[in-house]
């Protein structure tokens, strides 16, 4: 994924569970599955490591962005 201070660099996370599926189940429609993870980098010194959260989700081609669907919050995306 994008490094949060440089979008030319990538970062890899290791999930370790999920914590929600919603509809996740339907391989039909719009749907999320949200996971905890690490930053591999991060594993490679001793612990406790910062847990992450990751939103994996998919939609149809032809529905409306989540960003449209709530008017004044883009800014906050």
């Amino acid at each position: 994924m994008p490094s949060n201070e440089d979008q030319n660099k990538r970062e890899l996370f290791m999930t370790s569970r999920v914590l929600s599926l919603s509809k996740a189940g339907w391989m039909q429609g719009r749907a999320s599955v949200v996971w905890a993870a690490w930053k591999v980098e991060d594993l490679k010194t001793p612990g406790p490591h910062k847990i992450y959260v990751m939103k994996q989700c998919w939609r149809p081609a032809r529905a409306t962005r989540e960003a449209e669907m709530y008017p004044g919050r883009k800014e906050a995306l």
